[in-house]
């Protein structure tokens, strides 16, 4: 499919409709045979042809390559043309920015005056204010600076403001692109030089003025909270700010952000600490009302699986049941039933009934590796609490050699290596040496990552 025909699928019928006035504006097309194609494909596009569509632009015409690439090329350009004067209409600030701009260069000194006030009142007004609005604010002080300095060289000038501003807009951007960065090469291993961190960094600390920026504090505790040991207190930071400058923040960098304070909190239970259950289920349960958690209108499996398991490990078992029958039609088509199964696994599990778990555990058939995973580490679980020995070693075994020829599982390779590392070493040790488990015990607690500790250890001295 070409570009054209691409962005075109894309409208909904009123764009579509929208389109077709906007190039009926002769300032923006004055080509009929532009026109006419647009509403032959509107008609049918799933039927569309070159030859057919060559026939009803040019009727009686017979089809020439060169003629019709170009016709192409032209509606693809006022396509695009269309989708930056959509963007446009909807920013208001850079419309202003644009203005002002103009009549600077134009030399109309009272307009721009007028344009550049406007434009910081209608700054000043605005309720988000994150990353972008930072860049508005030092574009129209860039502007007015550009004024200033081009009319009277000797007056004052706001250069002061201009490199505040930029100050501000750069700790923002590094403090962000550093989260991700880290959230990145946690998850999948991408590993990226984040150049000047260290300088933002102690340039936060030595002026805390800077925190009273909303951007820069919800990024800054967010990347303390992420990096540091004993980093509890600076998630609790980084949660009043969030509450505080919730609003501040466009959905989508919304969503970011409770995504990074949810990897947190998975990392900790990674880590057995599970004061962060509640902590991790709440911000789930917050951006799922809220549609934050939503992408093209599908629930991620990852999000999906986290949000039943923590819901279960709360005994919020009816509301997990709810939500798995109520949303495992939002999930991928080509997983929704593996998750189905896996999650009634899970709370079956969880409740004690785990002959029914087994059964639907045993319905779990999928390539995704973190649902097998996740699938295994519960048949372990099940096989230790009956005590089904036998078929726990074959099941250690496989699982240990899974995870040898796999290189791309992140942190959540040593969390199941552990599992399989400890539990193997648990079924050799003789039931009255007490030695021997109580040194186990000791190297569950001093696991670094490992989910289960609490678990593990509450069969060891059982």
């Amino acid at each position: 499919m070409t570009k054209l025909f691409l962005i075109l699928k894309s409208f909904s019928t009123r764009e579509l409709a929208t389109f077709e006035q906007f190039l009926e504006d002769p300032l923006v097309n004055q080509r009929e045979d532009v026109r006419k194609l647009l509403v032959y494909w509107k008609q049918s596009p799933s039927k569309f042809t070159k030859e057919k569509g060559f026939e009803w632009v040019y009727p009686g015409q017979k089809l020439k390559i060169p003629t019709w690439h170009l016709l192409m090329s032209r509606l693809f350009k006022l396509a695009e043309q269309f989708l930056i004067s959509n963007e446009l209409k909807q920013d208001e600030v850079f419309q202003k920015i644009l203005l002002a701009k103009a009549y600077r260069k134009k030399q109309i000194p009272g307009h721009f005056e007028s344009t550049v006030k406007n434009t910081r009142k209608l700054l000043e007004k605005t309720p988000i204010q994150n990353t972008d609005w930072l860049h508005q604010k030092l574009t129209i002080e860039y502007e007015y600076y550009d004024y200033i300095a081009s009319h009277n060289r000797k007056e004052r000038t706001n250069l002061q403001m201009v490199n505040n501003l930029l100050d501000e807009y750069f700790i923002t951007n590094k403090l962000r692109n550093a989260c991700l960065s880290i959230s990145r090469k946690t998850i999948n291993g991408e590993k990226y030089e984040i150049y000047f961190l260290n300088e933002v960094l102690e340039k936060v600390e030595k002026l805390p003025i800077l925190l009273e920026v909303p951007s820069i504090a919800i990024y800054y505790y967010c990347y303390r909270a992420i990096t540091e040991e004993g980093s509890e207190i600076w998630f609790t930071k980084l949660r009043a700010a969030m509450a505080d400058h919730s609003e501040r923040f466009e959905p989508s960098e919304k969503r970011d952000i409770i995504l990074l304070a949810i990897n947190y909190c998975i990392r900790q239970l990674n880590t057995g600490n599970e004061y962060f259950i509640r902590e991790a289920f709440e911000l789930y349960r917050l951006s799922f009302s809220e549609d934050y958690l939503l992408e093209d209108k599908i629930i991620p499996e990852s999000t999906f699986t986290n949000m039943v398991s923590l819901a279960a490990k709360l005994k919020e078992y009816q509301w997990a049941e709810d939500f798995v029958e109520a949303n495992q039609k939002y999930l991928n088509p080509n997983f929704q039933e593996p998750l189905y199964f896996y999650s009634l696994g899970l709370l079956n599990y969880e409740q004690g009934r785990y002959e029914k778990s087994m059964q639907s555990l045993a319905k779990v058939d999928t390539k995704m590796t973190f649902l097998l995973l996740a699938a295994k580490a519960l048949q372990i679980k099940i096989y230790v609490e009956l005590k089904e020995m036998d078929v726990l070693e074959n099941l250690l075994d496989s699982f240990r050699v899974f995870l040898q020829r796999r290189k791309d599982l992140g942190y959540r390779k040593e969390n199941f290596e552990n599992l399989v590392n400890f539990v193997r070493r648990w079924i050799t040790i003789p039931y009255k040496n007490q030695e021997d488990k109580q040194r186990l015990i000791d190297d569950i607690k001093a696991a670094n990552i490992f989910s289960e500790k609490d678990w593990l250890i509450k069969q060891v001295v059982k």
